[in-house]
């Protein structure tokens, strides 16, 4: 099955880098369109996906989250091919808590 579409969820909190680092690898990997998706409050988190689509040469565009980030990330997944998803981080306030949240949405 190819992976054309890569969502990924974006923070500002430092444990996002590893999820980034990954979503670029895998999208250079697959020749795949990246997707973040973040918290339209944190300008960080969009600077930070935006920085990155530029020095992976990766394709993508950024998603502001509106409404419940579970509601809007489980929403954005149905047309991606896959998901990256963190794990709980008390120092990331996005509100998206843990992957189970999206899961269940």
């Amino acid at each position: 099955m190819p992976i054309k579409d890569i969502l990924v969820h974006v923070g500002s909190s430092p444990a996002c880098a590893d999820r980034l680092a990954l979503a670029a690898n895998l999208a250079r990997r697959y020749d795949a369109y990246l997707i973040g998706a973040g918290a339209p409050e944190s300008p960080t988190a969009e600077d930070r996906f935006r920085t990155m689509l530029r020095s992976a040469g990766v394709v993508g565009e950024w998603r502001g989250i509106i409404g419940l980030p579970e509601s809007f990330v489980a929403r954005q997944a149905r047309g991606a091919d896959l998901v990256i998803l963190g794990q709980h981080d008390p120092d990331e306030p996005t509100g998206l808590d843990a992957p189970e949240d999206v899961i269940l949405a």
